[in-house]
């Protein structure tokens, strides 16, 4: 089973996959994120207690996969997930598009193979929209 979790940042994705990993715990689950991430937490405002394994984990001893930042992961890992749909009960967190309001590869990829697509949306830190289907991200030159 694949199920995505799309949307803008700071939309809750990853705090979603924290919620389905206490929902899931008693049938082995494992937390799955790039190492290419930069964020220094898993999810805002949100305590995790459980171990973040990278793309290299072997989870063939786990059923339930939640797999966070799936925009940053390399395409024989998408093309692994594809492959292995039915054998694990997917639950995969990433951006929806780029800064550039286009659709990351990864998603386009995986889209046509999912069982369900839940697309979330942050609250506008500018003008407070409750459901703001981008997020403008303002970069500083931080020289």
């Amino acid at each position: 089973m694949l199920h995505l979790i799309l949307g803008t940042m700071k939309a809750g994705k990853s705090t979603k996959l924290l919620s389905l990993a206490k929902e899931f715990s008693t049938q082995g689950v494992a937390l799955i994120a790039p190492n290419v991430s930069k964020r220094e937490f898993f999810a805002r405002n949100v305590e995790n207690c459980l171990e973040v394994y990278d793309e290299s984990f072997d989870y063939s001893q786990h059923k339930t996969l939640l797999i966070d930042e799936i925009q940053f992961f390399k395409k024989e890992y998408i093309q692994a997930i594809i492959n292995n749909r039915n054998n694990y009960n997917f639950y995969i967190a990433g951006l929806l598009s780029n800064i550039h309001h286009q659709m990351w590869e990864n998603v386009v990829k995986l889209l046509p193979y999912a069982d369900n697509v839940e697309l979330r949306y942050a609250n506008c830190d500018i003008c407070g929209c409750k459901k703001a289907k981008y997020h403008n991200r303002q970069w500083v030159n931080r020289r």
